[in-house]
């Protein structure tokens, strides 16, 4: 009996030695890929560019509003960032940080609105954000046609964290922005984030991808120095002295 349990025990290890070295090639093989997709990406010599983050803010002047985006504009950005949520029961997009259940009662700005007012004299970050798998399809669609109907081709970029989502808008008319975020906070979680991460990238045709300031450490740098890089939630000082050391980097959001 005893040695039926012995047995039984050493092909159960047998088993998690086999699934553990398994996990580690196919660990291996994705990095190996996710570094020769690393040494292929070209070297920008240009500039980075200042964008505005929700436009110019101050105590007249309301965020993510036409007045806000002016102001940037003629401070000399040469692109705006602004938040949006897809609302199904008018088909449009509607420029908000945060979701307002309400916003139907009062005065709203639609994404429409602002392509409309602004057309390709600049170029738009647009942090969606509630894009899934149930709306893409119908949002590709509003996007694709707000576009060409303006048209601003080659101008927009749609940033969100649902990967999933986002690389099903990848088309000739839709900029795509990936928006990394994995936990440092514990290694496990933090290892099968970053491998799923980087097995979404080999698998996607993201145009760019964006990260608060504070999360570009040496970490973030050690895994995915090379590819184009978005960032925001940072200062202008701060900023300046990146570029100093990282020529990936393509757009710089700021406040002022």
């Amino acid at each position: 009996m005893q040695q039926n349990e012995k047995k039984k025990l050493l092909k159960k290890a047998l088993q998690l030695l086999v699934f553990f070295v398994l996990i580690l090639l196919v660990r291996t093989i994705i990095n190996l890929l996710f570094d020769n997709l690393l040494t292929q990406s070209l070297k920008s010599n240009q500039h980075a560019a200042f964008w505005s983050h929700r436009g110019i803010i101050n105590e007249k002047v309301a965020e993510n509003s036409i007045s806000a985006f002016e102001i940037a504009i003629n401070n000399g950005v040469t692109g705006i960032e602004t938040d949006v949520f897809w609302v199904d029961s008018i088909k449009k997009c509607v420029v908000m940080h945060d979701f307002d259940s309400n916003f139907i009662k009062r005065s709203y700005l639609t994404l429409d609105s602002v392509l409309y007012r602004f057309k390709d004299s600049i170029s738009y970050w647009i942090d969606f954000k509630n894009l899934n798998s149930n709306n893409v399809d119908v949002i590709k669609k509003y996007l694709n046609d707000l576009i060409l109907k303006n048209p601003i081709k080659n101008k927009v970029y749609i940033e969100s964290g649902n990967g999933l989502a986002l690389r099903k808008l990848d088309s000739e008319n839709i900029k795509t922005l990936y928006w990394i975020q994995y936990n440092r906070s514990n290694f496990i979680i933090k290892e099968l984030k970053l491998f799923y991460t980087k097995l979404l990238i080999l698998n996607s045709n993201f145009d760019g991808y964006s990260i608060a300031f504070s999360y570009m450490d040496s970490d973030f740098k050690n895994h995915f120095t090379g590819l184009p890089i978005y960032l925001f939630h940072g200062n202008f000082k701060q900023y300046k002295t990146e570029l100093l050391h990282n020529q990936y980097i393509k757009v710089c959001l700021v406040d002022q």
